[in-house]
């Protein structure tokens, strides 16, 4: 996971990358896809991926940290994406359930 300069967070986690929304004003200045167009070379934005791999990165955090989560997915009105939503749940209920041990 990628530590960040961003000043309101620490690290970003992306269980999730990439959108298939497209065409509104708001695209043009869109961060998400802003990034991917500087970091995923050939690869296209609207390539949905779920990345189950980074899934547990949250429960080797020793320390609390302020978390970009997503930041290279557009995920909230896509059902396409509904396993997403079931991937970065997935991960918050690890965390609270190791936090309570």
């Amino acid at each position: 996971m990628p530590k960040t300069k961003i000043s309101w967070t620490d690290y970003s986690w992306s269980p999730v990358t990439g959108c298939t929304h497209s065409g509104s004003k708001g695209c043009d200045f869109c961060f998400a896809k802003t990034m991917a167009k500087r970091f995923w070379g050939d690869r296209k934005f609207s390539d949905i991926r779920c990345h189950p791999e980074r899934l547990e990165q949250p429960l080797h955090w020793k320390k609390s940290r302020r978390i970009f989560v997503c930041s290279t997915a557009r995920s909230e009105e896509h059902t396409s994406e509904l396993q997403s939503h079931s991937f970065i749940s997935y991960a918050v209920f690890c965390l609270k359930k190791k936090n309570k041990n």
